[in-house]
């Protein structure tokens, strides 16, 4: 008698008990039609082989089984070499030679199918067939019970992880957070052996994989380049079309790309495009190490999962580019009051030297570890320069190899328009007219020049900012070098540090013109106080003379009365 129970498996796993045992076959399965009514899908087998047909899936329009559900017919054959209806799957149903089979029906509807074979032919014998299909027709019922059961069980639990994620997602603007429930909820739907979710930079064209677990353990993030000949995560971002493979091994050849494989390889797998719009932000993907552990509509599960990453990371992105574009905001307004103070201090300092000293070590806190501020006199030479970021005993070297010429029209010439950024000079040391002018660029403070790893900064390359004072005249120039961030320089980047040499041009050239002013004046009080001084001489003298002159009247006239 069969056990009935609202627990498929088991129904189904005693149900195959009994015809393993009555009917002596090598081995016997139970297939089952999924909700969607056209794939059957082994969901219980019992014999030799059977963990290579568990999860097994196919049309309903291929083979003996597929016959028997679209027939709703019984079927006993003695050789399935000779049947026509046979499918073969290589390295599955060689062995398989006779066959009896009964389909599990109610209302007229077929359900799936009791399928028992043997290796030899002719095994199997009329009261076998009627022993399956008299247990097929018991059982049926149970088996739709227990089935909607569990689909009304599965489909309960499908949708509390799609409105656990949906909660996450509308609360949480933490990637990392996300990325997590994502992976947990799919666990609760789906074999997670491995899992990763990859998201996306356009820019860089590479691939984040930000959340990776394996056998439920989570691994260290890694980044890989997209590439285009191999990697299935990659022909989803690039298709942006959902993958379902049930078994790697087999169906290897008919792969749209090579996989790329980092340690132990899968069997089943399944990769949908996590996307906002027609933007893809990433791949969500979830493997298994056994074949066939996935079916169409878990696909269609991870893609709906995938489609509500989608909203949340783009809103996340989004408040983050916010947040990231509020806090540029604040350090370029930081920056912008920075410098300023920096231009108020250049006008109050004493003497040259100081006022370049003032604008050297302002700079250095922008980012900019290596900062030299020249300034030119009258015949374009080098009249002074200060520095930060170098020692007293590099002076000589600034000097002599900061700059690729000392006269600034000679610097600055057509030769150099295309080394321009905005209205800097970024001058990379490999490129051929610096390796030519520049003797720096061979040696210099570096040393021996090496390799320019990636596009970032050289430890030989200069920036030029130009000192522009009135009337468009070049005054001076800030060489600046080792950038903490260690990227090339972008016109964009360059605004502020070029407002503020526009500032600081003038600042100097206030600067020394009040210092000439006072200069003048210093010379003019000089003159003045020369001149009051001589005429105080003069009144003293013309005084004394008259009064020479009033005792010598006085005298004569004495004489004259005597």
């Amino acid at each position: 008698m069969t056990m009935f129970t609202d627990d498929l498996d088991s129904l189904l796993n005693e149900t195959l008990r009994q015809v393993h045992e009555a009917l002596h076959c090598d081995m016997c399965s139970i297939n089952l039609l999924t909700a969607e009514g056209r794939v059957l899908l082994c969901r219980a087998v019992r014999g030799e082989g059977a963990r290579w047909f568990l999860g097994m899936d196919f049309g309903v329009e291929q083979g003996i089984n597929g016959w028997i559900v679209r027939e709703g017919q019984p079927v006993l054959i003695a050789d399935a070499d000779q049947d026509p209806r046979r499918l073969h799957v290589k390295g599955r149903t060689e062995s398989i030679r006779a066959v009896v089979g009964a389909p599990l029906i109610v209302k007229g509807q077929a359900l799936g199918v009791i399928y028992a074979t043997a290796r030899r032919p002719g095994v199997f014998t009329p009261a076998h067939l009627e022993f399956l299909v008299a247990l097929a027709q018991q059982v049926a019922p149970a088996v739709q019970h227990a089935w909607l059961l569990e689909q009304a069980v599965r489909r309960a639990e499908e949708m509390e992880s799609l409105l656990s994620i949906s909660a996450v997602l509308a609360a949480s603007l933490d990637v990392d957070q996300i990325l997590q429930t994502i992976y947990e909820q799919a666990s609760r739907i789906m074999d997670t052996s491995a899992f990763f979710v990859a998201l996306y930079d356009p820019q860089r064209r590479e691939l984040d994989f930000r959340l990776v677990y394996d056998q439920g353990r989570r691994l260290q993030p890694f980044t890989l380049p997209l590439n285009e000949k191999k990697g299935l995560a990659d022909h989803i971002i690039r298709s942006k079309e959902p993958l379902l493979i049930r078994h790697l091994t087999k169906e290897q050849a008919s792969l749209p790309i090579p996989p790329l494989v980092l340690g132990r390889p899968t069997q089943a797998w399944i990769g949908v495009p996590i996307k906002f719009a027609d933007q893809v932000l990433g791949v969500i993907s979830s493997q298994s190490y056994e074949p066939y552990a996935f079916t169409a509509r878990q696909m269609r599960l991870l893609a709906a999962i995938a489609g509500q990453a989608g909203i949340g990371l783009q809103h996340a992105n989004l408040v983050a580019s916010l947040r990231q574009a509020q806090q540029a905001v604040a350090e370029e307004r930081d920056k912008l009051v920075h410098l300023h103070r920096v231009v108020a201090n250049v006008q109050r300092a004493e003497d040259v030297t100081s006022r370049l000293q003032q604008i050297a070590n302002g700079l250095q806190p922008l980012g900019w570890g290596q900062v030299v501020v020249f300034l030119w006199d009258a015949t374009l030479e080098i009249a002074d320069l200060a520095y930060a970021g170098y020692t007293p005993d590099d002076e000589q070297i600034l000097w002599d190899f900061w700059l690729p010429c000392h006269r600034g029209h000679v610097c600055f010439d057509q030769e150099m328009t295309h080394l321009r950024v905005g209205g800097c000079y970024y001058l990379p040391w490999d490129d051929p007219w610096v390796q030519e002018h520049a003797p720096w660029s061979g040696a210099g403070e570096a040393g021996r020049p090496v390799a320019r790893a990636d596009d970032g900064w050289h430890p030989l390359d200069r920036l030029y900012v130009p000192l522009l004072g009135r009337q468009n005249r070049m005054i001076g120039l800030i060489a600046l070098g080792s950038p903490a961030d260690g990227q090339r320089p972008t016109a964009e980047g360059l605004q502020i540090i070029e407002l503020f040499a526009q500032e600081a041009a003038l600042a100097l050239e206030n600067a020394q013109l009040v210092a000439d002013l006072q200069l003048v004046n210093t010379d003019l009080q000089e003159m003045v106080d020369a001149q009051a001084h001589l005429l105080n001489t003069i009144e003293e003298m013309t005084t004394v003379l008259d009064l020479e002159e009033g005792i010598g009247h006085k005298q004569l006239a004495a004489v004259s009365r005597a």
